[in-house]
């Protein structure tokens, strides 16, 4: 995790940065702070596990031009899991930012008594007509019975294989689209020495996401019928995927450890830096590799692909991917919610969402917000017109388990999958009681 402050001045911004948990002291910049500018000065807390450092400068920049007096203090995660566990204490213990962010709906709901809403914010900022300008699906994934409880950050889908092209064509090797061939591919890279199929599964998020894109491919949309007791997560093709899920690692398909492993950054770096893996699982939104400069050179000496997960069912249909939008928050308990308002705000419609699109090349769900311009190489500006059409070709499914249970228990039994210590008609029982408590 890394931490760092940045201080709008009179005379520009002062950066100062210190590692997470480290001794911050007094300096000159504290000092001057305070008696710069002719505003009182707000100081204001941010904390997720993105953007990247590089990306938040710039919108905290652009963000103290439009408001010099507010002071905006930011922690950055490595991770999305790492963030969660941090904010979560930090809230516990009474205490946690002024601006933070969720995931998806499923953490939407794990923080939802920490988080201000928004609907009387969004009403006086817009009108009450102020949903029209956002992408309806957007504001639903960011609302909880009606109420908005976030501002959508630019969303990616979920559901996408990654694979390193360059690495697949040495080996005479093409991106596997079924069962048959992942194995073929999978079996072929591990006698090269290189790894398999990447998945950082000690990160619940990516193994739900993977699941739900093999649920999506045995089952269609029967897992978001069974999540509203309407069917009982015991059908035979809910067991069916359970059984898929635990032979990708009886089969060596996944990397070994893959459960000792974060998908940010531990596989990330194997994949996107390192090189040293055919395929990895990960959501569309690793487009951001394109802009990261701390893996420029390892990016641009390979060539990348992206496709819908494999068809493991064998039925000759690709599975549907997913997409839900996070979003920003604020903390109910902030002493500072104007500020923070003007934050959020900035950072999902304004000039902060531009620039987050332009690292993410994700679309805003503030449809008012202008059109970002890319400074693509030529195999990310392919990879980004095949998201987009992965994105027309097929429906896109719900992304996430609303109840923070289930979520958490689907992550137990995949994991108990993975260790063959339960069986697939376990694993469904096991959820179909969560699901009916």
């Amino acid at each position: 995790m890394k931490r760092f402050r940045i201080l709008a001045m009179a005379m520009g911004v002062v950066m100062a940065l210190t590692a997470c948990g480290g001794k911050q002291g007094k300096d000159e910049s504290d000092s001057q702070s305070k008696k710069s500018g002719d505003k009182d000065q707000i100081t204001i807390t941010y904390e997720s596990w993105t953007p990247t450092k590089e990306y938040m400068d710039r919108i905290l920049t652009a963000f103290h031009k439009e408001h010099p007096e507010i002071n905006v203090e930011v922690t950055l995660h490595a991770n999305a899991s790492e963030y969660m566990t941090a904010v979560q204490t930090a809230f516990a213990s009474g205490e946690g930012p002024d601006v933070f962010m969720f995931a998806d709906p499923t953490a939407l709901n794990q923080l939802k008594s920490q988080i201000e809403p928004l609907d009387q914010y969004c009403t006086d900022e817009w009108g009450e007509s102020w949903a029209d300008d956002f992408v309806a699906s957007a504001i639903g994934d960011n609302s909880i019975d009606g109420v908005p409880y976030g501002l959508p950050m630019p969303t990616a889908p979920a559901g996408t294989m990654w694979y390193n092209k360059t690495l697949l064509d040495s080996l005479d090797l093409e991106a596997p689209t079924n069962y048959e061939e992942l194995k073929k591919v999978s079996d072929t890279l591990r006698e090269a020495g290189k790894q398999p199929l990447l998945i950082g599964a000690k990160d619940s998020w990516v193994v739900i996401d993977t699941f739900q894109t093999i649920l999506n491919d045995f089952a269609g949309d029967k897992q978001y019928k069974a999540y509203n007791k309407e069917i009982p997560f015991t059908d035979s093709e809910f067991v069916d995927a359970f059984e898929m899920w635990q032979k990708l690692f009886k089969e060596k398909i996944f990397q070994d450890s893959a459960f000792s492993m974060t998908e940010y950054m531990d596989t990330y770096n194997q994949f996107n830096d390192e090189g040293i893996a055919g395929m990895w699982v990960n959501g569309a939104w690793n487009m951001d590799m394109y802009t990261n400069p701390e893996i420029e050179d390892s990016v641009a000496k390979n060539e990348w692909g992206i496709s819908y997960f494999p068809d493991l069912n064998g039925d000759g249909k690709q599975p549907n991917l997913l997409l839900t939008s996070g979003g920003f928050a604020i903390n109910k308990n902030s002493k500072e919610k104007e500020a923070a308002w003007e934050l959020i705000k900035f950072m999902a419609c304004d000039e902060g969402a531009v620039i987050e699109c332009q690292r993410t090349m994700a679309p805003s769900g503030y449809l008012n917000t202008p059109q970002p311009s890319y400074d693509l190489p030529e195999n990310g500006l392919k990879n980004l017109d095949t998201v987009n059409k992965l994105m027309a070709d097929q429906p896109l499914q719900f992304r996430g388990i609303n109840d923070p249970n289930v979520s958490e228990k689907m992550y137990e039994v995949l994991t108990k999958l993975a260790y063959e210590k339960i069986t697939p008609e376990d694993a469904a029982e096991e959820i179909d009681a969560v699901i009916n408590e």
